[in-house]
């Protein structure tokens, strides 16, 4: 997913890059290196962003989306907390701290009934393969007969069973 992004992608981002000039300001040079932190904090948000693409591509593939959208849940709302108290630009106000509550209780309750269907699905699921519906019934045994002679037992979806040849 993420590579198939970037493939759309660039052909804009491409785009837009010449028609605000960054690319002759690039081909002029690094003006940026030379500031005293740029190379480190560069580095750090680059490895950064690597592990947490690499974590959600992880998750992804590893678990079901139900996980990937508690993880996502998770992620935001300590996101919030730490931007909240980080980088301040926002005042203590009832009404930031009651959106801020709704919001991640909304996320939350979303989360949580998304589980709980999930849940039932697996369970109605595991029911359905309890009644061996579409199964054929095992034989328990020797038995004498000949390849010619074993018959076989076909069980339909509604429960009847009809005998017929092997062919």
């Amino acid at each position: 997913m993420v590579y198939i992004n970037s493939c759309n992608t660039f052909p804009l981002f491409l785009a837009a890059s010449f028609l605000l000039g960054e690319v002759g300001a690039i081909a002029r040079g690094p003006s940026n290196l030379a500031v005293p932190g740029f190379l480190p904090t560069f580095l750090t948000l680059e490895v950064s962003g690597l592990l947490l693409t690499y974590s959600q591509f992880l998750c992804a593939a590893l678990c079901s989306a139900l996980t990937a959208s508690l993880v996502g849940v998770s992620k935001s709302i300590l996101q919030t907390v730490i931007g909240f108290f980080t980088f301040g630009g926002v005042k203590f106000h009832p009404l930031n701290i009651l959106g801020l509550a709704l919001n991640t209780l909304g996320g939350c309750i979303y989360s949580y009934v998304k589980y709980n269907e999930s849940k039932a699905k697996k369970l109605k699921a595991s029911d359905d393969d309890d009644t061996g519906e579409g199964k054929l019934p095992l034989v328990n045994g020797p038995t004498n007969a000949s390849s010619a002679e074993l018959m076989a037992v076909r069980v339909d979806a509604n429960g009847d069973k009809s005998n017929y040849h092997s062919s």
